[in-house]
């Protein structure tokens, strides 16, 4: 656990963001487990980019005032834009 929390927070100091990340981590490596993709690391870093990517447009979908996640801009120009595909 703490090889990944170096990994994927590195530069993060404050625990709280941390701890409610690190539920959301485990969640996409799950569903990447259940999807029996690849064992590869680059496999998972684009999987787990799509499902970060997902719940920061659901949460904007629900509410622009969410703004404390990274890739709010990039989701709100992908939701005005009116498309209905996102890849």
């Amino acid at each position: 656990m703490q090889r990944i929390g170096n990994q994927l927070f590195d530069g993060v100091t404050t625990v709280t963001p941390k701890v409610r990340y690190l539920s959301v981590l485990a969640w996409i490596v799950w569903r990447y487990s259940e999807a029996r993709l690849p064992n590869s690391w680059k496999s998972f870093i684009s999987f787990a980019e799509a499902q970060e990517a997902m719940v920061v447009m659901a949460n904007r979908l629900k509410s622009r005032s969410i703004r404390n996640l990274v890739g709010v801009t990039k989701a709100d120009k992908l939701l005005d834009s009116g498309g209905r595909r996102f890849l």
